[in-house]
């Protein structure tokens, strides 16, 4: 009976492994957080969105109105909502 045993483990580390590679489903969605960001005008709001996007800061232009992008990390996605700068808040 002792032989029976190891054949049997063998298949059920076959199965775990067949489960854990094959049948996961999708992955878990990244939880989402919004986030307003408001300043001054010429203070650095777009800059600094367009540094946390990875984007080039030679094209940055001034926002007029609002823009939202969504940024996105290793765990969660921020979506920045961005007011244009006023002189006086």
């Amino acid at each position: 009976m002792t032989g029976l045993r190891i054949p049997e483990a063998f298949l059920y580390m076959d199965y775990l492994c067949f489960r854990a590679l094959c049948c996961k489903g999708p992955p878990p969605a990244r939880p989402e957080y919004d986030l307003v960001c408001i300043g001054l005008s010429g203070s650095g709001k777009t800059s600094l969105l367009s540094k946390l996007c990875s984007e080039s800061p030679e094209h940055v232009v001034s926002t007029t109105g609002f823009s939202i992008k969504a940024v996105p990390f290793q765990n969660a996605v921020l979506n920045v909502k961005e007011l244009g700068g006023q002189k006086i808040l």
